[in-house]
């Protein structure tokens, strides 16, 4: 039994969120309106994922509007490619708003297939192969016109 959208909702507590620094600077972090245990407006390190890229993963409560600034180099700035705006208490900041992650589509429910029964036919060389109800080895499966297909193509070699 699969739960509905607003299941899914209800249950989950935070959504891994990326924040990305891909300006110059040797030291930053983020600081922002962040939930406990995340420090509130206290810098926190961003890794340098390659070149002038700092990148950090946070947890945070889906269904709610974050305020943050960049720390770099010791100076709060914000990303002038990101939007901004003023917070509740007059300060200019970068904000984002977290939705809760989507659930993944069920691929096999999608197209009526049971995953645990086993397919009428196998695709094999480009023909249909009827596996018909019984279970059949791969000899019995691979017919004589494909054997010599399968052979293995191994050399073998020495070693000095």
């Amino acid at each position: 039994m699969t739960k509905d959208l607003t299941d899914l909702e209800k249950d989950q507590k935070t959504v891994p969120t990326t924040f990305i620094w891909s300006k110059e600077g040797d030291h930053v972090a983020i600081a922002g309106s962040f939930d406990p245990p995340i420090p509130t407006w206290i810098p926190i390190e961003m890794p340098k994922i390659s070149n002038n890229n700092h990148q950090v993963i946070l947890n945070l409560s889906p269904n709610k509007k974050y305020f943050y600034k960049f720390v770099v180099d010791n100076q709060w700035v914000l990303d002038p490619n990101l939007e901004s705006c003023l917070d509740e208490g007059g300060y200019k900041n970068h904000h984002i708003s977290v939705q809760p992650l989507k659930p993944c589509p069920d691929e096999n429910r999608e197209h009526n297939v049971d995953p645990l029964k086993p397919p009428a036919s196998v695709p094999f060389n480009g023909k249909e192969r009827d596996m018909g109800s019984d279970v059949v080895s791969v000899e019995e499966f691979i017919s004589t016109e494909h054997k010599e297909e399968i052979k293995p193509r191994w050399k073998s070699c020495s070693i000095n």
